[in-house]
């Protein structure tokens, strides 16, 4: 199973869209409910987690392609999880966000089979996310580093070995700002 995270930020009055992602010689779908957006922050920002299963064929760039030729401030990251189910392999995504600036960030999940795995991305200016233990990060990327003004993402994930309801996906941030994030279970 790979995934695609992608988070941005826009100025337009209408949130730009991925229409699609490529790479790897694989058939990409979206997440199903992996779309958060943020239009009520300072600045507009909006997450979306994309998912292709199988054995790519190539090594190659992944991309994001946009619906229109905004110019954006964009961050991507794939991450590759070995033992997910073949059909079905991710939950229906819960989506979180913050009109106001914040230091901790959550969303709660369900899962619904044993040994699966609660995934968590979170869309952040220039700031580091700390996940609450049990979590583990598995990235914290900022692109064009140094301002304020920068995109970022932060994964992170731990097993769950039973079914659980409300499961809290959460951590905390290196100081305040807005964030949206998205979590799903990964099924095994």
């Amino acid at each position: 199973l790979y995934l695609a995270v992608v988070g941005f930020f826009y100025t337009s009055v209408s949130s730009p869209t991925v229409s699609s992602i490529s790479g790897l010689n694989c058939t990409w779908q979206r997440v199903p409910g992996a779309r958060s957006i943020n239009s009520g922050a300072i600045r507009k920002s909006t997450i979306e987690v994309w998912y292709c299963y199988g054995s790519p064929s190539s090594n190659s760039i992944v991309r994001a392609n946009f619906a229109n030729n905004s110019t954006l401030e964009t961050t991507l990251a794939v991450l590759r999880y070995v033992g997910a189910k073949a059909a079905g392999p991710v939950g229906t995504a819960v989506t979180n966000k913050v009109f106001s600036s914040s230091t901790a960030y959550t969303a709660n999940i369900n899962t619904s089979s044993t040994n699966s795995i609660a995934f968590g991305a979170v869309h952040i200016e220039n700031r580091t996310m700390t996940p609450v233990s049990p979590y583990s990060r598995r990235l914290n990327l900022i692109a064009n580093t140094g301002t304020n003004s920068t995109s970022g993402i932060g994964v992170q994930d731990k097993l769950v070995a039973g079914l659980t309801t409300g499961l809290a996906v959460n951590g905390n941030l290196s100081s305040s700002t807005y964030w949206n994030m998205i979590a799903f279970e990964i099924k095994d």
